[in-house]
């Protein structure tokens, strides 16, 4: 379990917002042996900028509280066309520390797990 505060508040007046607004957001953490690769992600933090743009255009036109916003096609240029979202790479925490082979024991629970990170 991970909890991190988060300003719920804030609400968009402009969308997309900018890959480092999202970045802002976001925290990886990789646990484990070597050094972190962004291609060891696969899909899991991919970005398709024409299914983004298609999405808030049916959200604004389909979704009364949407209607107001403005969609800001200059955000939506700074997107990749189908990749991992620009920068989070920079968002990655690494603990290389875990001995994973105590994975395969059982003896690894979320307290020494924790530990190994702090």
């Amino acid at each position: 379990m991970c909890a991190h505060d988060m300003n719920v508040v804030s609400t968009a007046s402009v969308l997309p917002r900018t890959p480092a607004d999202v970045n802002g957001f976001l925290n990886i953490v990789f646990a484990g042996p070597g050094k972190f690769k962004s291609d060891q992600m696969g899909p899991m933090f991919r970005v398709r900028k024409d299914q983004i743009r298609s999405f808030l255009v049916w959200l604004k036109y389909h979704n009364r509280l949407y209607s107001d916003i403005l969609l800001e096609p200059g955000n939506l240029m700074l997107y990749p066309s189908d990749d991992m979202l620009p920068e989070l790479s920079d968002r990655v925490v690494e603990n290389n520390k875990l001995d994973v082979k105590s994975l395969g024991r059982g003896n690894l629970d979320f307290r020494s797990i924790q530990r190994s990170f702090w």
